[in-house]
């Protein structure tokens, strides 16, 4: 029994010892136990982005009447925070599916070739975020019935309180027809 023990805390250390070094793979003598992991055995401990809280997604819309431009507004992104989020978050599925439209419309449109980019207005993911936005305008009673309608989608940098951000994508101006609807 004292041997069985030895050979499993043997087994168990030696995995403990085998996997810390795992996690230093850039370094140069570990990068020999890194190669020999052919079959993904060894734990990769990376709970966190590489960069946590320096990447952000803003969607920005703006609506231009025959007065003239309002300035941009936000989307939020993130609901209020209440007292119960920790337990009960209903927003966690509008925040992640606003932010998967974000990425999947960014990803489409690097991939499509410089004649078909006009075609992005008839892409779910475009038409997603159009739809939010018209949501909240009509929430908010915004809504114009003779002016035009753009949204971008910014990225945000850095983690200090000046966050630098560029344009990553930019709609196309949309008129607004009496009954609130767009017209693509």
């Amino acid at each position: 029994m004292l041997l069985k023990d030895g050979i499993i805390m043997g087994i168990l250390g030696g995995f403990l010892l085998l996997s810390m070094f795992f996690q230093m793979r850039g370094k140069l003598p570990f990068k020999k136990i890194w190669r020999f992991d052919t079959y993904g055995i060894m734990p990769n401990y990376s709970f966190f982005a590489p960069n946590p809280l320096t990447n952000d997604f803003r969607v920005v819309f703006r609506l231009s009447t025959p007065n003239g431009n309002e300035g941009f507004q936000e989307i939020r992104l993130y609901k209020f925070k209440k007292w119960y989020r920790f337990v009960l978050n209903p927003f966690k599925y509008y925040n992640k599916g606003l932010i998967d439209l974000c990425v999947a419309l960014i990803h489409e449109y690097k991939h499509l070739d410089e004649d078909a980019k006009n075609f992005i207005q008839i892409s779910a993911n475009y038409l997603g975020i159009f739809n939010v936005i018209k949501n909240e305008l009509m929430d908010s009673q915004k809504i114009c019935t003779n002016g035009e309608l753009e949204f971008s989608i910014l990225v945000t940098q850095d983690t200090t309180i000046e966050r630098s951000c560029s344009v990553v994508f930019r709609s196309f101006k949309h008129k607004i027809q009496q009954n609130g609807e767009p017209v693509t």
